[in-house]
């Protein structure tokens, strides 16, 4: 007896369903990352001591904390801690297929591995002392160019600025690259994203050096944190 022409169709993508399933690729897939974002944002600033003066412990704590929901579980990503200009925001970061860091706009302050802790959770205290954060500032400011009158309130202060935290996929060859990240790096970036995260810290920030001494860090609240969605290229 001979088989109908649908019934052969269904019985071949059963067939072709059931040999995916044993298959490498097949194995490695994954459920979507839902979540990605900065769940606790804490930042204090160490002042200058009168018994230590001139100390290089001067400067801003971060005690961050990089949550995830979705997607594989895993122990560990990289995390960058970035500084750009203010009048640079509109393009950080650049449209792709230009890098997410571009070293013309953008300045890496710290990057190191943050180790999950319990389910989704990815602690981090950082600390940036005040004249590393200078020196990175004034590199930024000499690729803009001279100043104008506009960028800056005092003739003492740098230009505004602003922080971000930057954390890429495991699989991003360029931008995860320290030991201790997971050696199997894959994850299901079904969404295209261009990085697991990019969220800037709603801070402005300007360094002011009175009479050229040391640099002290002048904070103020900015606009509440975005999100990179730009899609990567395919």
């Amino acid at each position: 007896m001979r088989v109908r022409a649908p019934i052969r169709i269904y019985v071949a993508i059963v067939c072709l369903l059931l040999g995916c399933s044993r298959s490498p690729l097949f194995a490695q897939h994954c459920p979507p990352i839902y979540d990605a974002y900065l769940s606790r944002i804490e930042t204090e600033k160490r002042i200058e001591d009168a018994n230590n003066p001139g100390s290089s412990e001067i400067g801003l704590d971060l005690n961050l904390e990089f949550y995830k929901y979705g997607g594989r579980e895993l122990e560990a990503y990289q995390l960058y801690l970035i500084a750009y200009l203010k009048s640079s925001e509109t393009s950080v970061p650049p449209q792709p297929p230009a890098d997410i860091l571009d070293k013309s706009r953008v300045a890496i302050l710290h990057t190191e591995v943050i180790k999950q802790t319990k389910r989704g959770h990815f602690p981090a205290k950082l600390f940036i002392d005040n004249v590393t954060l200078a020196k990175k500032v004034a590199e930024l400011e000499d690729q803009v160019g001279p100043r104008k009158t506009d960028d800056i309130k005092f003739a003492d202060c740098s230009r505004p600025f602003r922080l971000a935290i930057f954390i890429p996929f495991l699989d991003d060859e360029k931008y995860s690259t320290l030991d201790g990240l997971p050696k199997d790096r894959h994850e299901c970036n079904y969404w295209g994203d261009r990085a697991l995260l990019f969220q800037p810290l709603p801070y402005k920030l300007e360094l002011w050096h009175p009479n050229r001494k040391r640099p002290t860090v002048l904070l103020h609240h900015a606009a509440p944190p975005t999100f990179l969605r730009e899609k990567a290229p395919r």
